[in-house]
This record gives C-alpha cells, sequence and structure tokens, in this order.
C-alpha cells in the first residue's frame, strides 16, 4: 500500500528487500497498531533514536525501514543486523570492524555495520540477544558518534540513526541485567510498542485478503477467498507467529488450492498421514518431509520455499543439509 493508502501489487516483504517500505505498507486496520505507524511518522524526521517493541513477526523491521525512508536520511544506507544471527565472539566484529593483523587471519581492514551505516539508519534487531559488555560499547559509539576498529588506533566518526528492537519482556530484561539500563534509557526516548496480531483479530480478514491476492497472481491461481469455517479458526488462531506465520500459511495453503476458496485443511495443514512409528513421529521427521513438500512445490526455489515456510534463506539451506535433502534431477 503507498501512503495514499492504495494497495501496492508487491507484498510488503518484497518491498523491504528492496529497501522502498513506506508506512503505507504495513497494512492495518487495527486502532492501536495505526496509533503506532502514526507516531513513527511523527518522530521519523527528528532524527531521534528509536526502540521497537514487540513479538517476532510482528513487521518491526518493516516499521523501522519505513522511519528510515521517512527521515532526512533516506539518501543514505538502510543497514540492519539481527544480533542473534551470528556468534557473541563475531558480533563485535561484525559492528566495529576490524584492522589488517587484529587477528590471526585478518588480511585485510574490514568496515563494520556503524561505519556502513555512517549517513544513514543501523537497525539492531534482538538487541536482548547481545552480550551486556557489546551493549557497553554500542552505548559509547551512540554517544560519541565515534567508533575504534579492533586493533585500531584511532576513533572514526560515525554519524547515524540507531534504532533498536527485542522481542523480550523489556522489563523483565531490564530487572535481570539483559539488557543494560543505560543503553535502554538513552536510546528509548521514543519507544514504539507493536502489538501482536492475536490483539488486532479485525487484521485478520484484512491481510487474508491481500496475501490471496498477492500469491493467487504468483502461483497462477483462481482463489478468490476463504471458507466461513475458516475464517472462524483463523480469528480463533492464537498467531505465535504473527503476520509472518500468517503470511507462510496463506501462502502455502494458496499454492496447495486448485479451487477458488481455501478451506481450514489448506490453510492448517495436518502432519503427513503417511507418518508411522517412533522415529516417523518425531518433530525432525516431520519437518524434513514439510520442508521437501515446499521445495518441491516451488520448483526447488530457495527465496519462495523460505517466504512459505516463514524462515530466512539461510536457515533453510541449513535444514536442507541436516534432513540431506537433495533436488531431484
Amino acid at each position: 500500500m503507498d501512503n495514499k493508502g492504495t494497495p501496492s501489487c508487491e507484498s510488503p516483504s518484497l518491498r523491504y528487500r528492496k529497501g522502498i517500505v513506506q508506512f503505507g505498507d504495513i497494512w492495518t486496520a487495527n486502532h492501536s497498531m495505526k496509533l503506532v505507524i502514526e507516531t513513527a511518522a511523527h518522530v521519523a524526521p527528528l532524527d531521534m533514536d528509536i526502540v521497537i517493541l514487540g513479538e517476532t513477526g510482528t513487521g518491526k523491521n518493516l516499521l523501522a525501514q519505513a522511519v528510515h525512508n521517512a527521515s532526512p536520511r533516506r539518501r543514505g544506507p538502510f543497514v540492519e543486523f539481527n544480533t542473534g544471527s551470528v556468534d557473541h565472539a563475531l558480533a563485535g566484529n561484525e559492528l566495529f570492524g576490524h584492522e589488517v593483523g587484529a587477528f590471526t587471519g585478518a588480511e585485510f581492514r574490514h568496515q563494520g555495520l556503524f561505519e556502513q551505516a555512517c549517513g544513514g539508519t543501523l537497525f539492531l534487531d534482538e538487541i536482548g540477544n547481545m552480550p551486556v559488555d557489546l551493549q557497553a560499547k554500542i552505548l559509547t559509539a551512540v554517544e560519541r558518534k565515534k567508533v575504534r576498529r579492533l586493533g585500531g588506533k584511532e576513533e572514526v566518526d560515525c554519524d547515524l540513526r540507531l534504532i533498536c528492537a527485542t522481542n523480550a519482556d523489556v522489563d523483565q530484561a531490564l530487572a535481570d541485567g539483559v539488557i543494560r539500563k543505560d543503553l535502554y534509557f538513552r536510546l528509548g526516548r521514543c519507544v514504539l510498542h507493536v502489538p501482536p496480531l492475536r490483539e488486532r483479530p479485525e487484521d485478520v480478514p484484512l491481510l487474508v485478503e491481500r496475501f490471496i491476492a498477492l500469491d493467487d497472481r504468483r502461483y497462477n491461481r483462481s482463489v478468490r477467498g476463504v471458507s466461513p469455517a475458516c475464517m472462524a479458526k483463523l480469528l480463533e488462531y492464537p498467531w505465535p507467529g504473527n503476520v509472518r506465520e500468517l503470511r507462510a500459511k496463506i501462502g502455502f495453503a494458496v499454492a496447495l488450492c486448485s479451487g477458488q476458496e481455501l478451506s481450514a485443511a489448506h490453510v492448517f495443514q495436518e502432519p503427513p498421514a503417511e507418518a508411522s512409528g517412533e522415529a516417523a513421529l518425531s518433530l525432525a521427521a516431520v519437518e524434513g518431509k514439510h520442508i521437501a513438500r515446499v521445495l518441491g512445490l516451488t520448483g526447488w526455489n530457495i527465496s519462495q520455499a523460505a517466504e512459505l515456510l516463514g524462515i530466512s534463506r539461510p536457515t533453510l539451506r541449513a535444514k536442507v543439509e541436516r534432513y540431506g535433502l537433495h533436488r531431484p534431477d
């Protein structure tokens, strides 16, 4: 959807990968969610650091990129880093970089993400997964607008906007020392709390309609909607994976459907009926068969399969290797 409210022919996730998300691309009919977007739009031009709270899959990354694209820094880079995606020992190097010879194998100078985001926005997702000592270095970098590469002697200027996000209970994380209070209060002048999908029931029919329209074109189907029983189940379901989970379920259901209406059986897939025996009933066995089915459905298109499954491409590749899946000749 564009800023005037016109639905986009592209999915929000695709626009995110292109780096062009606007506030209108965050589809909602929920009053609380609209207030979050309005607040984000108000602070976007103010160059204020932001903390975004919300469960996994609620769209915190879309909101962060929309803030960047509505800010004076929009001509600069938008750099994203999921702090849980790398080993803790490597996170500092990713953020601050290193000089030649800083450690064994450091044959080239490496600019960290703080430097790469200079002039733009650095989005640190799942800040609660980051080691506390590294959080202290982030605080120093934000306050001084300077960083020092590992093995370096001089500080390097880094003027950027920092947006942090977490799916943790922030009060508990602060009490447990998982998130440093000084960092949180320095960044938390503006805190945006994205509500989970289960608290936004009016968004479910809206999102289902939009996702069906996108996937119907994508898979060359003729799906026009969902059955009343299916919609009732969609509204009752708690959506632990939030919008990302709904997106994955609808995409897979549309790809499977040969008619004009999705049923609950299409959307809420059961474990394979042929599973039998203790090994076949294990979670790994069921997951491996499901992944193989989705890969076959997409012709082993890793990007499409990952989107249908609601996981990243690196995660899917790791699971393919783990389960010993092979593309048919």
